[in-house]
């Protein structure tokens, strides 16, 4: 991962708003930049089909797929063409990672990917080809299918029931034990309010995949260590409608993300304890994407329109 990029030396603070209008001058350079963010569309619009009709071996299961695949309409002009080590990819590209919509192949193994990137690795929904014709298509969680790596939130998964544990804080836990008597392999842990964690377990403790369903709503789907949401995690408050994908450390936002708000915006940048700290681009539906600094969740430096010809 790249590393955090450092702040800037002014300290001016620009309060937060909720309030998603834009100003008078806003408006003004928003519509003069139109007809050039248009035209950049259009381009981005041409050259991602490049890949998918010259780059892929061809085969009748491709041809089929590329009847099917739909190209996903983004306001973001981050698209950039990379090459690197025989693996062609096209997409969006922010703090020099793969992050957003993009497709990729690789000549060594003859694998073609399409769909959405998080930090180098297919994430979210996406369709993976392989060269004699396999199509794994779906939602990917850090380069595998959702499926694979969590298992046992399949509607099929047979829980073993090793053990039935009512717990002395009034929870009960149903899963494997190791022989010392301790939680190691799935479980299902059950609180008296309602929150189930179901998952992975070692040492005792949530360690390694799981998702916790929480009393009011939330969803937390990701990985664990000692107990706590601590890697890349997926996020979900039922109340507002926020999301978050990224990285956690000790159960809050540490490191790289993407908080998503229910009226459309984005953030994509540093968080650290939970907070907006460090480097940043914002998006906002029909408006160009800005680059911002921020630290303790308060912005720091006015934000400024945003090119594919950033480097971070």
């Amino acid at each position: 991962m790249s590393q955090k990029p450092k702040l800037p030396s002014s300290r001016k603070v620009y309060p937060v708003t909720n309030s998603g209008e834009a100003s008078p001058v806003q408006t003004q350079q928003i519509e003069s930049s139109k007809s050039v963010s248009e035209d950049k569309q259009q381009k981005k619009n041409d050259d991602i089909k490049l890949i998918t009709d010259d780059y892929p071996p061809i085969t009748q299961e491709i041809m089929k797929l590329k009847e099917k695949l739909q190209l996903v309409d983004k306001d973001s002009l981050s698209f950039k063409e990379i090459e690197k080590d025989d693996v062609y990819f096209y997409g969006d590209v922010m703090f020099n990672m793969k992050c957003g919509f993009g497709k990729q192949f690789n000549k060594n193994t003859l694998c073609y990917y399409q769909g959405e990137f998080f930090m180098d690795q297919f994430h979210g929904k996406g369709t993976l080809i392989y060269q004699d014709g396999t199509i794994k298509q779906g939602v990917f969680f850090q380069g595998r299918l959702v499926d694979d790596v969590f298992p046992f939130l399949q509607l099929s998964y047979d829980l073993k029931l090793d053990t039935f544990q009512n717990c002395p804080n009034g929870a009960n836990f149903t899963g494997l034990l190791d022989e010392n008597g301790k939680r190691n392999g799935i479980g299902k842990y059950i609180w008296q309010d309602g929150s189930i964690y179901f998952g992975e377990f070692s040492d005792d403790s949530f360690n390694g995949y799981g998702q916790m369903s929480f009393a009011n709503g939330n969803i937390y789907l990701g990985e664990w260590k000692n107990g706590q949401m601590e890697g890349i995690g997926h996020f979900i408050w039922k109340s507002n409608n926020q999301e978050y994908i990224g990285e956690y450390k000790r159960n809050k936002k540490n490191g790289f993300g993407i908080n998503k708000f229910a009226d459309g915006r984005r953030y994509i940048g540093y968080f650290r304890d939970g907070q907006f700290d460090g480097q940043a681009i914002l998006q906002k539906k029909n408006h160009l994407d800005k680059i911002s600094y921020w630290q303790n969740g308060n912005q720091i430096v006015e934000p400024t329109q945003y090119t594919c010809e950033d480097n971070f």
